[in-house]
Order: structure tokens, then C-alpha cells, then sequence
């Protein structure tokens, strides 16, 4: 098995390479100085779906897999590692549980609108008793007929306030404890 990218691969490589010299260059020092958020950067990786590498065109995304996110994520933070945290949280944290766990309402409605960088995505997943350890959260989920109750608390959630989309990660089983399986 080789590790070497491939010539597409390669190709995108220097896509997403230039992209970042030209959009992304001129406001880094700004970025990591000001603690400015490349909020109009991310847009423009949205409108090449550079923010959905991975996932499927239907999802709004490139279909590309995960090495060329990696690329992405290379490339960007080889500009800005500010911006690539910003772009990560929102292109990958938030945007993978939908695209592989979400319905087509759901993808609709909330990968969409992240992928083309329309919204920004941001995952709620650290609890006060249970850390970044999602087996221990305490959040739970009820039904309360077509909706869901959530009862819990969450803390440091990123990109919370960027006026986007939140995911809260939450028990659904109610008196059991929750369990991540690979």
C-alpha cells in the first residue's frame, strides 16, 4: 500500500493550495493577532465545497473521502492554524455525524446550509462532570411527540454566538449510560 497521494490527489493539493495563498494569506496575520473569525473566508471555501472534501455531492459536499480532507486541513493550517480551527469545527466536528447519521430532511436543512458556507456549524459536546469524554455525558434526549426534549448542560462549545448551527451530542437512552462504539 502506498502512502503517496495520487495524481488527482496531487492535483487538488495544489487547488486548495493556491486557494489558501490567495484568500487566506492576506488575513492571517489578522487572524492570529485580532483573534479575528474568517467568516468571509469560510464562505468562499464553501462556494468551491472545499468545506465537504469528504462527504457526497448530494450532500452538498466534493466526494473526495477523507485524504483530501486531510489536505484540506493541511493546506489551510499551513496558512492559518486559527483558521483551519475555525473551518475544522465547522467542515468535519460538526458536519460529519450529520452526513453519515442524518436523514435527507436533516442533511437538507443543517449539513447543507455548513458544507456551502452558508451557516456555520458548531458541536456541543463538553459537559461540566464529563469532559470531552462522550461515553460519560449526562445529556439526555426524551420525545415529546414529533420533537425531542434535551435536559442537560454544555460548555465550551465552539463557534457558539457565530449566528450558525449547533450540534449537542446527548443520550438518547434515558437511565443508561452512554456508550461510543468504534
Amino acid at each position: 500500500m502506498s502512502l503517496a497521494l495520487t495524481g488527482r490527489e496531487q492535483s487538488f493539493q495544489r487547488r486548495v493550495r493556491a486557494f489558501a495563498d490567495k484568500h487566506l494569506k492576506p488575513l492571517a496575520a489578522k487572524i492570529e493577532a485580532e483573534e479575528y473569525f474568517p467568516r468571509d473566508f469560510l464562505r468562499a471555501l464553501g462556494r468551491k465545497r472545499f468545506l465537504g472534501a469528504p462527504f457526497s455531492r448530494s450532500d452538498g459536499g466534493l466526494g473526495l473521502g477523507w485524504v483530501c480532507e486531510t489536505i484540506v486541513a493541511e493546506e489551510i493550517s499551513a496558512v492559518s492554524a486559527a483558521a483551519e480551527m475555525a473551518r475544522l469545527a465547522s467542515a468535519a466536528l460538526y458536519s460529519a455525524p450529520l452526513a453519515y447519521f442524518g436523514n435527507s430532511v436533516q442533511k437538507k436543512q443543517f449539513l447543507r446550509p455548513v458544507l456551502s458556507g452558508e451557516k456555520i456549524g458548531a458541536l456541543a459536546l463538553t459537559e461540566p462532570q464529563a469532559g470531552s469524554d462522550a461515553g460519560s455525558i449526562k445529556t439526555r434526549a426524551r420525545r415529546n411527540g414529533r420533537d425531542f426534549v434535551l435536559n442537560g448542560e454544555k460548555r465550551f462549545i465552539n463557534q457558539r454566538g457565530r449566528r450558525g448551527l449547533s450540534l449537542p451530542f446527548r443520550c438518547h437512552r434515558p437511565h443508561q449510560t452512554c456508550s461510543v462504539r468504534a
